[in-house]
């Protein structure tokens, strides 16, 4: 497994010196969105196969564990330097993507159908599209798109008509369409959950949104306190898998 989650560390390495060698000046609109895309994948692959180690029942050795964690941590380390790749001011014209465009509102933010699911993917993307936008006026459109086209007609009799910041728009969302939950009893099921006859993806699937359930849970609405207990949960989820080394690096 070690030769696998090589393989997709130089795949991750390909698309840095591809971005680098292009320059500043192509890293624009769909090169920048296709690039990032390939990431994910290489991303959510390695992840997989970290949670599939986390599975089997044997003892490493410690210098199969310093290895393992070195490639881990290059792994991620090679990630955040794409990201800063490709929000760097200097790509000027993929800044401009930061304007809010409808096309890419359209495609990021799905209409939810209050279901949890599609509720929660709706918050993370629109966390994420906010992070791309730099002007007040830009962030008010995407506030104006959430709230008149993004939401069932259940959610908008819920929310405010209007708000002035994403980060309140985002807590309310967190705090009257998702289910509120028992800090408590969600941490009864992490500690009884178990893996017995499904897949790895599937346990940690599982594993994965009952942590994410918890720090809602936890964080009552309030998106400081929701930035804050996200990479302490993230922390005790690693706890929790047990990796034979250091897991700190595991991103969900």
């Amino acid at each position: 497994m070690y030769d696998d989650l090589l393989n997709l560390y130089n795949e991750l390495s390909k698309i840095k010196v591809y971005l680098v060698k292009i320059g500043p000046s192509r890293r624009k609109g769909e090169i920048i969105s296709k690039k990032l895309s390939e990431a994910d994948n290489l991303v959510s692959n390695f992840n997989s196969i970290l949670e599939e180690l986390a599975s089997i029942p044997v003892s490493f050795k410690g210098d199969e564990c310093l290895r393992f964690d070195k490639l881990s941590n290059d792994f991620f380390n090679l990630y955040d330097t794409i990201l800063k790749l490709c929000n760097t001011e200097s790509c000027e014209n993929y800044n401009k993507m930061s304007k809010f465009e409808l096309k890419v509102a359209l495609q990021l933010l799905p209409v939810i159908d209050d279901s949890e699911i599609s509720v929660k993917q709706l918050i993370d993307n629109i966390i994420y599209y906010d992070s791309l936008l730099t002007s007040p006026d830009c962030k008010n459109n995407l506030i104006q798109f959430i709230l008149k086209s993004r939401l069932s007609q259940n959610a908008k009799l819920q929310l405010q008509p209007n708000y002035t910041a994403i980060n309140d728009l985002v807590s309310d969302m967190r705090r009257v369409l998702l289910p509120q939950k028992s800090p408590i009893a969600i941490q009864n099921k992490i500690q009884q959950l178990r893996q017995n006859n499904r897949s790895v993806q599937d346990y940690g699937k599982e594993m994965s949104e009952l942590f994410v359930d918890l720090t809602i849970s936890q964080s009552k609405g309030d998106s400081n306190a929701y930035a804050v207990l996200k990479p302490l949960n993230v922390r005790d989820r690693c706890n929790f898998i047990k990796l034979g080394w250091t897991s700190s690096s595991l991103r969900k």
